[in-house]
């Protein structure tokens, strides 16, 4: 697989690096043009796609954050995140690097637990981490700056509130 930006005024390919298959892909470019952000779900060894018919015991998964403008051939991760990537539905990056996953934590016994987590991927730390009811209407977005998350907060998805996505905190 390829990671690809085109050139917008001649359709051309600008830049091409390599990178293991993957889904869930997000990407970003920070504000001034400095770093591409490309956030995806892999498999650990990086041999093929990590489809749902593939067994996670035998094919653990992973979410690799690259900043693609550090390198300039093969695309290597600055950050990698075992565990939590085996049930993530959705992924969001801001331009300011932060990064948003939501998903469920393996169920070993009873019901599942369902995350959201925010990591700063500059600096390869986590924020913070809120367990919550995962509805059908569940809704998730991360402002393109990064700054802001809009979240559901009841589990019939119909309301919601703004958090400063940095500290989690109502705003």
């Amino acid at each position: 697989d390829r990671a690809l930006t085109w050139d917008l005024h001649n359709g051309a390919v600008s830049q091409s690096w390599k990178v293991s298959p993957g889904f869930v892909n997000e990407a970003a470019y920070s504000p001034d043009g400095q770093q591409l952000f490309l956030v995806r779900k892999e498999l650990v060894d990086g041999s093929r796609y990590p489809s749902g018919n593939l067994p996670p015991d035998r094919f653990p998964r992973i979410f690799r954050a690259y900043d693609l403008l550090s390198k300039s051939e093969s695309a290597e991760p600055i950050l990698e995140l075992n565990g939590f990537a085996e049930q993530t539905y959705r992924a969001q990056v801001g331009s300011n690097g932060l990064l948003i996953l939501a998903g469920h934590e393996p169920a070993v016994d009873g019901p599942r637990t369902s995350l959201r987590e925010v990591w700063d991927l500059l600096k390869k730390e986590r924020l913070w981490s809120q367990p919550y009811d995962f509805p059908n209407s569940s809704f998730l977005e991360l402002s393109h700056q990064g700054t802001r998350l809009l979240r559901s907060v009841r589990t019939d998805g119909a309301h919601a509130e703004i958090v400063d996505a940095r500290s989690g905190v109502v705003l």
